[in-house]
């Protein structure tokens, strides 16, 4: 919970240094290299979705999925439009540490199952009065931690490395020198790093289509698929397309001659990510073909997959999707003034929906069981609507980012994840070991 968090000040002084006198303000660099966490909601503590409380869903409750229900008492200051577990994403060792004069350490248990490997800066990076502050990070099979060693001395900051709570247990500790290690290190985060570039599958339905088949053979999209289409991002030219291509062909138009695709800067962190939209109704169509395999193709192997449909279209269900890919679906649905939906939404209870001839767009979200955390930002009803302008790109876009991240961190992509990270892991170690037995001989 939010407010039970212990403050940065706190987390700093259990990392093992006595000496060390209350700190009512933790400076900006030290605030900037936290590991800083998200607000982390499990989706299964969602309250659950049902026709009697949300009778305006746009999903069918669907058996091995959640649907996102909203999340009471989060306040705006964390539902923002902050990109997901940003910190596993910065290349801090390639671009902080491996430049300044620093060490590296393997630490290990006795049996030599259990190892990290640790970067410190030999100069510190900051001071507050008779303290000294050192970057350091640790890296174990899972993951990374970015910490602060702080102590009086320089010569005093391995002593404390070795007493921080992520290190004392480990019994055998050793320096790793020469730039092989640093080329590693860097190779090593380079590969766990995932890229800025997000391609996302987007599938116009028509009311009544429930099988994947059904949707991926509507030939063309609406008129306000369209607009959707052009509020989200640009279309653009696949022959000679220079940028991020998600996959398809950009010589021999041989997956469509067009596609949508947007460039996006976060606001909470300027970074920019590159994104690729695989539209159902831009891939090639075939006549004969039922299951429309250009198509699925691409957005079968889409981890998020936005549905699209008209204003009083039916419930949707992911229930008869195949892919084992797609596992975060966004429901999408055009809400004007004039035309309500079928099934009765009473507009007027939202506070949201502005008195204009403006689109909106009602926005909802469903997951597969083994998706544990909710992305951000929460949605705030269900359906959520928003109007149609800047303010609800963002959300959206950062929506899709966010569940991406949340899905690469769950079921099977996580275990993929893991494997490649501690192959690379021992890697390292290996090589290290194997140049003390050539000293040796």
């Amino acid at each position: 919970q939010p407010n039970n968090r212990p403050s940065i000040g706190d987390v700093i002084k259990s990392y093992g240094t006595e000496k060390q006198s209350k700190i009512d303000e933790i400076p900006e660099p030290i605030i900037k290299w936290q590991n800083l966490e998200n607000c982390i909601i499990d989706v299964n503590t969602l309250p659950d979705c049902n026709d009697d409380i949300y009778p305006d869903s746009l999903i069918k409750v669907t058996e091995g999925c959640k649907i996102e229900t909203p999340c009471r008492g989060i306040s705006e200051d964390i539902n923002n439009f902050a990109i997901m577990f940003s910190n596993d994403y910065e290349r801090s060792y390639t671009n902080i540490i491996s430049i300044k004069d620093h060490e590296n350490f393997l630490a290990y248990t006795q049996n030599k199952e259990d190892i990290i490997i640790i970067s410190i800066e030999t100069e510190h990076c900051h001071q507050e009065g008779q303290l000294l502050y050192f970057r350091g990070i640790v890296r174990t099979k899972r993951r990374d931690t970015k910490i602060f060693i702080s102590c009086t001395h320089s010569k005093d900051r391995v002593k404390t490395l070795k007493s921080h709570p992520s290190i004392r247990s480990y019994g055998f500790f050793e320096k790793v020198k020469g730039q092989k290690i640093v080329s590693a290190l860097i190779e090593f985060e380079k590969a766990n790093l995932a890229s800025n570039n997000f391609k996302f599958g987007i599938i116009y339905r028509k009311s009544k289509q429930v099988v994947d088949d059904e949707m991926f053979s509507n030939q063309h999209g609406s008129e306000k698929m369209n607009e959707f289409l052009e509020f989200i991002g640009n279309k653009v030219k696949l022959k000679g397309f220079k940028q991020f291509r998600g996959g398809l062909d950009v010589k021999n138009d041989t997956t469509g001659t067009h596609a949508i695709f947007t460039t996006y800067v976060n606001p909470s962190t300027a970074n920019k990510f590159n994104i690729l939209f695989h539209v159902s109704t831009l891939l090639p169509y075939s006549k004969n073909n039922s299951q429309q395999l250009d198509r699925k193709r691409h957005i079968g192997n889409d981890i998020i997959v936005i549905i699209f449909q008209d204003e009083g279209t039916d419930q949707f269900t992911p229930i008869n999707f195949a892919s084992h890919f797609n596992h975060i679906f966004i429901v999408i649905e055009p809400l004007t003034k004039q035309n309500t939906p079928n099934y009765g939404i009473d507009i007027d209870q939202y506070e949201d929906y502005e008195d204009t001839d403006v689109t909106h767009y009602k926005v909802q979200c469903i997951f597969k069981n083994d998706i544990f955390i909710c992305p951000t930002p929460f949605v705030t009803g269900i359906p959520m609507i928003l109007p149609k302008n800047q303010q609800t790109k963002l959300f959206l876009l950062t929506k899709f980012i966010n569940c991406e991240r949340v899905a690469l961190k769950s079921g099977p992509f996580a275990k993929n994840y893991s494997q490649t990270r501690k192959i690379l892991f021992s890697n390292i170690f290996e090589d290290v070991e194997s140049k003390k037995r050539s000293r040796r001989n």
